[in-house]
């Protein structure tokens, strides 16, 4: 231990939105925890708040020690944020143990796309921003729509609707309608062909081209992985006029930026209409003591590894489980098929289903399971208060 160093905790919550709300109350992330910490130390501490209706404290399998987060659960909105503002940045131990607080990933072709935005605005009729359903509020993209002229009209598509849980994600849907009544959105899902038609409806009604010699142009844009470039191949195939083929089509996969440059796409023939496909763009630094980055890193947003991925696979359970989502348990086996709060035996369940020795496999299994949807449709942003 050195000597003079101190251990602060940090409280993550949305700046905006405050703690988030859960299926039964409040819930606080604490990070910067000591590995000796207990739940009966959290439990004094919080307790003397209100009520701690729920509480997981991960250990490290190997030490017996305290990863250094913790998640709390309150029934009452007053008594989280009253939680927040005497406890935030509250000193505690002695030996500081930092868990990833903010997520700074900005690769460099995400800046070239962005002073790239400028001059493809200007012949652009339509802009349509992308998000994932299942982070509805999480996935909005502030650094790309400061570029965005206030004037011209937009749409917010949710895609990849069929991972998450419908009902939560259309709540925030019209949340944000809300919030903006100039907001046109549509939920749809690529994979499944839902929507996509309606899609290619709206941007025929609501083009107006600047050139009509030739034709309309539509920009999306997105952070990254969020299907704008499987879009676009959907959107080209519902042309029965275009000539499609393999190598014509947007390039897409799984991973975090497929797309490096601004490229145009025909995706009409009649009226002639291309789409400008984007880089995905992200925040260059995510917000710190927020749920953030755990939720873009669950969701494919941003690279695995720029956050411990069983710190990810912690969440993700922990989430699971607050939403009664327990399809995992027949998933991987669970003994006595009861669900679990203990990622360890989690693992060491996915690890005797698949046959596999090494517990980062296992990691891997359940990370691809929850990004597949085979763990149950959930959306991870919950309703703003």
């Amino acid at each position: 231990m050195n000597e003079g160093t101190d251990t602060y905790m940090g409280l993550a919550q949305d700046d905006d939105l405050g703690p988030m709300k859960s299926v039964e109350g409040y819930t606080l992330c604490v990070t910067g925890l000591h590995g000796e910490v207990q739940e009966e130390d959290l439990q004094d501490l919080f307790g003397a708040y209100g009520q701690v209706k729920n509480l997981h404290l991960n250990l490290d399998r190997r030490t017996g020690y305290a990863k250094g987060y913790a998640f709390l659960e309150f029934e009452e909105l007053k008594i989280a944020k009253k939680a927040i503002d005497e406890l935030n940045d509250k000193l505690l131990l002695e030996v500081f143990h930092e868990l990833p607080r903010a997520v700074n990933w900005f690769p460099g072709h995400m800046k070239k796309a962005i002073l790239e935005l400028e001059t493809e605005m200007k012949k652009t009729d339509l802009f349509i921003e992308v998000r994932d359903a299942r982070i509805p509020y999480t996935s909005h993209n502030t650094e790309l729509l400061s570029h965005i002229p206030l004037n011209m009209k937009r749409l917010i598509v949710f895609n990849k609707m069929d991972l998450a849980n419908e009902k939560k994600t259309l709540q925030i849907i019209q949340d944000i309608q809300n919030k903006d009544k100039n907001a046109n959105t549509l939920h749809i899902s690529t994979k499944k062909n839902v929507n996509v038609s309606k899609l290619l409806t709206f941007i025929q009604k609501n083009i107006s081209p600047q050139f009509k010699t030739v034709g309309a142009w539509v920009m999306i844009g997105g952070i990254p992985n969020v299907g704008k470039s499987t879009i676009i191949n959907a959107l080209r195939k519902k042309d029965e006029n275009a000539e499609i083929t393999k190598k014509s089509g947007a390039k897409v996969g799984g991973i975090p930026c497929i797309t490096k440059t601004i490229t145009g796409f025909k995706i009409m023939s009649d009226p002639p209409t291309y789409m400008v496909d984007t880089p995905g763009i992200i925040q260059p630094k995510i917000r710190e003591n927020s749920e953030d980055g755990l939720k873009l890193c669950a969701c494919n947003n941003i690279r695995d590894g720029i956050i411990e991925l069983e710190f990810v696979c912690d969440y993700i359970l922990f989430k699971l489980n607050k939403d009664q989502n327990f399809a995992y348990v027949n998933r991987f086996s669970l003994p006595n098929r009861k669900p679990n709060d203990n990622l360890h035996e989690v693992l060491n369940s996915v690890m005797n289903r698949f046959k596999v020795q090494q517990r980062s496999n296992a990691v891997d299994i359940f990370l691809r399971d929850f990004r597949e949807g085979k763990l149950g449709q959930i959306t991870l942003d919950e309703l703003a208060k």
